[in-house]
């Protein structure tokens, strides 16, 4: 409940409760590795898995078997154009 979060008054502060309390699956991946540096509460309930077994993890990994070829390619792009951001979207 929102009652319940502490005052923020600073953005770093703000950046740690909008991750923490997130109704969506967060997960934060090493653009260099594809390896997953962190991930927050409700990515935990959904994959099943615990922090500490998604820390590490290929982001491919998140994917179902058939899709992790196409996440591969697509998540290697930005390397190629340096300054580029990364987004996938699943398809439907």
């Amino acid at each position: 409940m929102m009652s319940d979060l502490p005052p923020v008054n600073e953005p770093k502060r703000l950046y740690e409760l909008s991750w923490a309390y997130s109704q969506d699956a967060k997960v934060a991946v090493d653009i260099a590795t594809g390896l997953l540096v962190d991930s927050n509460p409700v990515a935990v309930a959904l994959t099943g898995s615990s922090r500490t077994e998604l820390i590490g993890m290929e982001v491919t990994m998140l994917h179902p078997e058939a899709e992790r070829e196409l996440v591969a390619v697509e998540f290697r792009k930005p390397l190629i154009a340096a300054g580029a951001s990364f987004r996938f979207t699943h398809p439907a």
